[in-house]
């Protein structure tokens, strides 16, 4: 939990769409993910077995970074594949060319860059 009580920042964990002792569906591992605090005190109190498991809950906030060797189209199926899946919003962020693209939908994105302002507000909103 974070020093604001807001929620839960994990990361590079995974987290499932679905579970049993022999399978697992959807299997994601975003560089960063964000729980809200009353989602995860749900989650833990209707799982209470959530320490042996994989993390079977969508986030409603995941990061990813872009590294030299990530190619557009993987990093575009990714945030296609978070959004249709129930996360909310998907920070794609590229160090190298100083810039963070929010999404909120698949279809677009809005880029941000050094002298905007990336609000991470429950909204998932954007303010310049």
């Amino acid at each position: 939990m974070n020093a604001n009580q807001l929620g839960l920042i994990i990361y590079e964990m995974a987290f499932v769409l679905a579970y049993d002792e022999n399978w697992i569906r959807g299997s994601c591992t975003p560089d960063v993910l964000f729980l809200s605090a009353a989602r995860w005190a749900a989650y833990q109190a209707a799982h209470a077995d959530w320490r042996e498991k994989p993390l079977l809950i969508v986030p409603e906030l995941v990061v990813e970074v872009i590294s030299p060797t990530d190619r557009y189209s993987a990093i575009q199926t990714k945030v296609e594949s978070y959004l249709t899946n129930g996360v909310r919003a998907v920070w794609i962020v590229d160090p190298e060319r100083k810039r963070v693209t929010v999404h909120t939908n698949p279809q677009e994105g809005r880029t941000l860059g050094l002298e905007e302002t990336l609000n991470g507000a429950a909204s998932c909103r954007v303010s310049t």
